[in-house]
């Protein structure tokens, strides 16, 4: 499966087509509240990571990093439910893509973030072992916010060019500026 026969399966269409909804807030539609720190920031982007060969040690790094970062109240928490959504569905995608995602009560405010592995690790992508992880982490009360930045991210990830960028760029800033353009103005 090529990654644009990926992104026309019936099961991401439906997750695409729920994330367009509009939100019932009080920001106006297309307008992202302003209050808010950003989803990424250069301390939520990590290069050259280094873990051991296997989903859940990555999952276990992300989980004490948003926890580091202040995002997370309750790291174990949130690892165990990362670790059972990624065993309801696998959560690798082509080129070498893998985005664990959830909801969560330990999690303080919509983040994403992203490591750049040393070594692929198997997320049972289509392609084989992903070297790019993005962590879309959001409180559980944030109704379908996560599926609408899972949507906006996902469709910046099918651009080859891209994905090149996030592989070859030399500061976390300048990903973390790239991840917040892509999720904020989809």
């Amino acid at each position: 499966m090529n990654i644009r026969e990926f992104f026309t399966t019936a099961t991401v269409q439906k997750i695409f087509a729920r994330s367009n909804r509009p939100a019932r807030t009080n920001t106006p539609p297309n307008e992202e509240p302003t209050d808010r720190s950003p989803y990424a920031t250069e301390d939520l982007v990590v290069f050259d990571v280094d873990v051991d060969d296997h989903p859940y040690a990555v999952l276990a790094f992300l989980s004490e990093l948003l926890h580091e970062q202040q995002r997370c109240t309750d790291p174990q928490q949130l690892l165990s439910e990362l670790w059972d959504r990624e065993l309801k569905m696998d959560t690798g995608i082509p080129l070498g893509i893998a985005i664990p995602h959830c909801r969560s009560t330990a999690i303080t405010e919509p983040t994403v973030a992203m490591l750049r592995l040393a070594q692929g690790v198997d997320f049972s992508g289509p392609d084989g072992p992903s070297d790019l992880i993005f962590c879309i982490a959001c409180p559980a009360t944030s109704g379908r916010e996560h599926l609408k930045i899972l949507s906006r991210l996902s469709r910046h990830l099918v651009d080859q060019a891209f994905v090149a960028s996030l592989r070859s760029a030399s500061s976390p800033d300048a990903v973390a500026a790239r991840i917040n353009q892509a999720v904020t103005h989809g």
